[in-house]
């Protein structure tokens, strides 16, 4: 058995209507008939038909078919066409029957000119396909070129533009509830913004900091891809920077999820008794990796 299926759609490279069939084609009237020339994917094509099967393919009791690659005789000894095809009959009310081989791809080679099937339909069924006395048969062929080009997705480690980026944020105690936005650091072309709730935000309204970070150009009218970030955060202790309070962040970011941080990033009593030196609020950035997208040429 072989993968079917039964659409309304013809087949989009080929049919072959086979009039008068009893009278052309049975009882064994003729071992092979083979198509007019069709062309697909830039080369050219015909069906093999046979109409009491093709006995050396174990086609006895049933038609057989094949599609063949045409014109290659003059080519070399290693060409190779990797196809993938499907072979149709119209079963009825414009519906047809479309036959696929198991695997998804063939290889036409010097060796291997046809691919099909010796038991494409039986004859004790034959009769239900056709329609005043007529068969139709069809082909789908797909040749598969590779076009050269791959995506490939990595790590950056230290990515360009990943230097510590630092925020400077004065007079920090007359900030009101309002959110504060850095200027925008690029890091290996992507754009980002720290964001700032002074006063915190939602559940921590009042009481905590709120500190994110937000891929910016994700959000541009052209939107671009989701890239990953592992990332530090610092609020930093001016007396002594080996004290600074760290968080560390890894994510996806995309135009559906691009803000990453905490609302509670820590609590306004915390901050002001070691963070905030003359009147001042410094925040560190430190990009430790991004993905990257390099498309390539194979």
């Amino acid at each position: 058995r072989f993968p079917r299926e039964i659409r309304n759609s013809p087949p989009a490279h080929y049919t072959v209507e086979l009039n008068s069939y009893s009278k052309l084609f049975r009882p064994e009237k003729l071992e092979i008939f083979e198509s007019g020339l069709f062309e697909a994917g830039n080369y050219k094509w015909r069906l093999v038909f046979y109409p009491n099967g093709n006995k050396q393919d174990d086609g006895d009791g049933y038609i057989s078919l094949y599609l063949k690659i045409d014109g290659c005789n003059t080519c070399s000894d290693n060409w190779s066409v990797h196809v993938n095809y499907k072979l149709f009959v119209l079963y009825k009310d414009n519906e047809f029957l479309a036959h696929r081989a198991e695997g998804p791809i063939r290889r036409f080679d010097h060796n291997k000119h046809e691919w099909g099937f010796g038991k494409f339909l039986s004859l004790d069924t034959l009769h239900e396909y056709l329609a005043n006395d007529t068969l139709v048969l069809g082909a789908e062929v797909f040749v598969i070129v590779s076009t050269g080009r791959k995506e490939c997705v990595s790590i950056l480690k230290n990515p360009d533009g990943a230097t510590t980026r630092t925020w400077k944020i004065p007079k920090f105690s007359a900030l009101d509830d309002n959110p504060r936005f850095s200027q925008a650091y690029t890091v290996d072309e992507r754009k980002w913004k720290l964001r700032l709730y002074p006063m915190g935000t939602a559940a921590g309204k009042g009481e905590f900091l709120a500190l994110h970070l937000m891929l910016v150009d994700v959000l541009d009218p052209a939107p671009k891809r989701a890239v990953f970030a592992e990332f530090d955060l610092l609020l930093v202790d001016q007396k002594r920077h080996s004290n600074s309070f760290k968080r560390q962040y890894s994510k996806w970011f995309s135009a559906q999820c691009y803000v990453l941080g905490h609302r509670k990033f820590i609590s306004l009593t915390d901050l002001y008794q070691s963070d905030v030196v003359g009147d001042t609020l410094i925040i560190e950035l430190q990009f430790l990796s991004v993905s990257a997208v390099r498309l390539l040429n194979c």
